[in-house]
Order: C-alpha cells, then structure tokens, then sequence
C-alpha cells in the first residue's frame, strides 16, 4: 500500500515539474531566441535485492523502488522565425551558430539573441549588458553600420572587424546562465569557431531578431495532457489511502 502512494505521490511531483515547464515555455512566447523545453521522465528502477529481504517502509527503500522521476530537462535549439525589425544592429543568426558575449567581469556567454546598441564608449552591448566579443570598439559619430552575411563590418564603406560564430557539437548540452544566455559545459563541447555563412556556421541577418521558439498550441496540448496525468495520480492516490483505511478497520 505504501507503494501505491509513493508511485501517485512521485507521479504528482513530476506533472507539478511538467507544468511548471509549460508554463515557463508560455511566459516567453515574446522573448527573443528563446529554446523551449520539455521534461523527460523516467521509471524509477526497482532494487530486486531490497525485494527478497524482510519488507520495511524506509523512505530510501521506497524512493529507489517503484514510481517516476525527472531525468532531464531537454531544450529544443532548432531556429525561430526571423522577424523584421529595421534597427542597424538588431542580427539574426539564419542556421547554426551564437554570437560570443563577455559579461563585466569577463565571464565568456554565448547567446543567439542579437538584440544590440551602442554603448558609451563605444562597445556593441546586449540587453543584458553583456560586450559582444569584437577586438574593436566604434567612435563616436561613426556612420550607420553595415554588416554583411558574412559578419563583415562596415561604416561609410570602410570595413571595421569580423563577427564570428561559435558552434557546439551538443548545442543542447550549453548551461542556461538565464537572459538567453548560455555557458559551456562538458556536455556541449568545446566551442568551434568559424565565420557566418561557411564552416557549418549559419548566416548574419541585419535588420532581423529570432523570434521565440515557443509554440502556443503545442504548449496547450502539454497542459492538457499534463492535466490528465495529475488527475490519474490524484484518482489513484485517493484509492490507495481508501484501501489503506478499510485494512486498518479490519477487526480480527
């Protein structure tokens, strides 16, 4: 009985995650560049040994038992919508490929969100306050920048630096550092650094930002099925404690 509880109990805390997830996924419909996410679940395995020795009702015993658990939670990095938006410096990455940022302190970020100004001095920054990694900084007054396909920059037709890319072998392995903003991380790789539009590197869009890659309906569909995994927990949960209670009134 114990474990039928457990089993409802562990299913109600994974539905609680999964909608929290959806819910995270709807709360940025609007935010640019941004990777959704779905949980993975899995099967708690059972301890076959555990099983042949006298029964107990230890937390550990039950938790390395029977029921769910969250194994991960897997973003999906496929590319957004790109979205017009007139502004010099808003770029778009069209195919693989994050722009490299260097935080205040220097910490080294990685993002596809190519919201950008001027700051200044002079320095291409991000939302977040965040430098993109250019080995040079623009004067003041400097005419409205041109930035090709291929990352070149340029002002009044003289050209002033490269934007270059980073690419990861597990892109879905890069630690979220929040802002849709991402770090490195064993399970990503190193990154590959190469130029827009060669190399496996996607193409720079001028003018263009990535719209989210959140999808309303499909997150509705998750909140309903997420619905209907709670209320079998539920359903089931209230059984085992309805059986639990008639065993305890059993008079012998």
């Amino acid at each position: 009985m114990l474990r039928s509880i457990y089993n409802s109990w562990s299913g109600i805390a994974l539905c609680e995650r999964s909608l929290g997830q959806t819910a995270h996924n709807l709360a940025n419909l609007n935010t640019t560049a941004f990777n959704r996410a779905e949980i993975a679940p899995g099967d708690t395995f059972y301890r076959t040994l555990q099983e042949r020795r006298l029964p107990h009702s230890s937390e550990e015993g039950l938790a390395a038992g029977q029921g769910v658990h969250l194994q991960a939670v897997v973003p999906f990095t496929g590319q957004g919508v790109l979205q017009e938006t007139g502004r010099p410096l808003d770029l778009a990455i069209s195919g693989a490929g994050y722009f490299r940022l260097l935080d205040p302190a220097g910490g080294v970020l990685y993002s596809r969100n190519g919201s950008f100004n001027l700051d200044a001095a002079g320095r291409i920054v991000s939302a977040s306050g965040d430098y993109l990694d250019l080995p040079f900084s623009l004067a003041r007054g400097t005419a409205e920048l041109t930035i090709g396909p291929g990352g070149l920059l340029s002002s009044a037709g003289e050209v002033l630096g490269q934007i270059r890319l980073y690419r990861f072998v597990n892109p879905g392995g890069l630690t979220a550092a929040g802002a849709g903003r991402y770090q490195e991380s064993a399970l990503s790789g190193a990154p590959e650094e190469g130029l827009p539009g060669s190399g496996g590197c996607g193409r720079i869009c001028q003018y263009y930002l990535e719209q989210s890659g959140a999808d309303t309906a499909l997150e509705m569909v998750q909140l309903l099925l997420a619905q209907r995994a709670l209320q079998a927990n539920v359903r089931s949960l209230i059984t085992a404690d309805e059986l639990q209670a008639l065993l305890l009134q059993i008079k012998l």
